[in-house]
C-alpha cells in the first residue's frame, strides 16, 4: 500500500460525503468509509501480513487517514443536524402579527367582562337608577385621610 492509495480512498469519501444530505444516508456513508467492512477496515486486517518496515508505515497511513475521515464526517454530521434545525425552525415559524379571525367570529370581540366586574356595574346602576350617584376613587386609603384628618 502507497500514501497515493489512501489518498485516493480521502477523496473518494469526500466526494461522497459533499453528496449526502440527510441523516440516513449519512449513516450509511460513515458505516461504509469506517465500519468494519470498509477498505480500511480491510487494509488494516491485511497489516499482519506485511513485512515490519511495511506494517508501521501502513499502520500511520491507516491511522491518519481514519482520524482525517472522522474529522471530515463530524463536520458533515454537524452541517446536517443545523440545516435540520433551521428547516424545522421556519416550518414551526409563526408570524405573531398576523390578525386571526374565525369565520363565525369576524365582527365580536374576544373574551369577556370578569364576573366580580359585571356584579359591580349591575350594583352601580341599580343604584344609580334608584338616585345615587356613583364616585370613584382608590380602593385603598391612608391612615392620614381616614384616622388622622377626621381628628
Amino acid at each position: 500500500m502507497k500514501e497515493e492509495d489512501f489518498q485516493s480512498i480521502l477523496q473518494r469519501a469526500k466526494a461522497d460525503i459533499e453528496k449526502i444530505n440527510n441523516i440516513d444516508e449519512f449513516k450509511v456513508l460513515k458505516n461504509r468509509l469506517i465500519g468494519d467492512q470498509s477498505d480500511l477496515a480491510k487494509i488494516n486486517r491485511e497489516i499482519g501480513k506485511l513485512e515490519a518496515s511495511e506494517k508501521a508505515k501502513v499502520g500511520q497511513l491507516v491511522s491518519k487517514t481514519r482520524s482525517q475521515l472522522q474529522e471530515i464526517l463530524e463536520n458533515k454530521l454537524n452541517e446536517i443536524n443545523n440545516l435540520r434545525e433551521e428547516q424545522l425552525l421556519s416550518a414551526e415559524a409563526v408570524d405573531v402579527s398576523e390578525v386571526t379571525a374565525s369565520k363565525n367570529r369576524l365582527n365580536s370581540s374576544s373574551g369577556s367582562r370578569h364576573p366580580i366586574n359585571s356584579i359591580t356595574y349591575l350594583i352601580s346602576d341599580i343604584f344609580a337608577r334608584i338616585g345615587y350617584e356613583v364616585a370613584e376613587g382608590p380602593e385603598v386609603e391612608s391612615t392620614w385621610f381616614n384616622f388622622d384628618s377626621l381628628n
